[in-house]
């Protein structure tokens, strides 16, 4: 039997459902690749342990946009593969794309993107790793 849905759920569906909204139309992002976007997210906090209204909004935000702007890019990439169908259709490959991207974002992509930074900023000159000018 199904789990029924807490009350914070739905909200931070609707909230984050009606900022994108307002992002998607503003920029032109594709609806479709939004929402896509956001299922991918709010799923992924279906398994995630529960935390404040605000903490889990921020993550299906941040969670969504990363994967309706990475889901173009990562269309692109697999199309150059060797071996995949030329006549493979770009908008739904992108949909289904931001799905997986939204559900891997807030625990894979993001944390492995800060390593990235990181590193970056440790090797910059007058900078100790963590943030500090010193």
């Amino acid at each position: 039997m199904a789990e029924p849905v807490s009350g914070s759920g739905v909200g931070v569906f609707a909230a984050a459902a009606g900022g994108l909204t307002v992002l998607g139309v503003s920029t032109g992002i594709d609806p479709v690749h939004l929402i896509c976007a956001l299922v991918g997210a709010v799923w992924a906090q279906t398994a995630a342990p529960q935390t404040r209204f605000w903490v889990r909004l921020v993550a299906v935000l941040g969670s969504a946009l990363l994967a309706v702007m990475a889901a173009p890019l990562a269309v692109t990439l697999i199309k150059a593969l060797p071996g995949v169908p030329v006549a493979l259709d770009n908008a739904k490959l992108a949909a289904v794309l931001a799905i997986a991207i939204g559900y891997l974002a807030h625990k894979v992509i993001m944390p492995r993107l800060e390593r990235v930074a990181e590193g970056m900023m440790a090797r910059l000159p007058g900078m100790k790793g963590d943030g500090d000018v010193g």
